[in-house]
């Protein structure tokens, strides 16, 4: 589904956030036309809220207890202004990150699984995949594929959400 920029988004359509996993109208999730399939964030409003209100209260008590804020990456040890770094799931502090290591980790699911998987790439070990692209969700085949079918697109947007919503 394509949006055009001053497209609104609008409707009877449902999606569950990412995040608390509770599903809601679309008008719940913020406009993110360039990143996202259906030109919301995967994210709603009040857990993107939420997340972006704790680096700034957790620098705020930084300050306010006297402490200064590292000037280098406490993960690569370059120099930069220091973000706040914090686990997702605790909501705990965990440090000061430059934004290229803060998003890498992000990115690779904020685990150390996902560093590890990383790790264990760069050293030669690739992983094997944690779906059958011609399966679905329950073990399922998906009668949509057939021998000629186009698989330049995946069956699942997201295997690892799949995954965890079927434990």
């Amino acid at each position: 589904m394509s949006l055009l920029p001053n497209e609104p988004i609008t409707g009877g359509k449902l999606k569950t956030c990412k995040v608390c996993g509770v599903v809601k109208p679309i008008t719940e999730f913020r406009v993110e036309r360039k990143r996202c399939n259906d030109g919301t964030r995967n994210t709603c409003k009040k857990c993107c809220n939420l997340h972006q209100s704790i680096p700034r209260k957790f620098r705020k008590r930084w300050i306010d207890d006297g402490k200064e804020i590292p000037k280098y990456c406490e993960c690569c040890g370059k120099r930069c202004k220091g973000l706040v770094d914090h686990d997702y799931k605790t909501l705990q502090f965990r440090g000061w990150l430059c934004d290229w290591c803060n998003r890498g980790i992000g990115c690779l699911g904020d685990n150390e699984a996902g560093v590890l998987n990383a790790l264990n790439y760069l050293n030669g070990k690739k992983h094997e995949p944690l779906y059958n692209e011609y399966m679905l969700p329950g073990g399922q085949h998906d009668p949509r594929l057939d021998e000629d079918d186009d698989l330049s697109e995946p069956i699942m947007s997201n295997p690892l959400i799949d995954l965890l919503e079927q434990s």
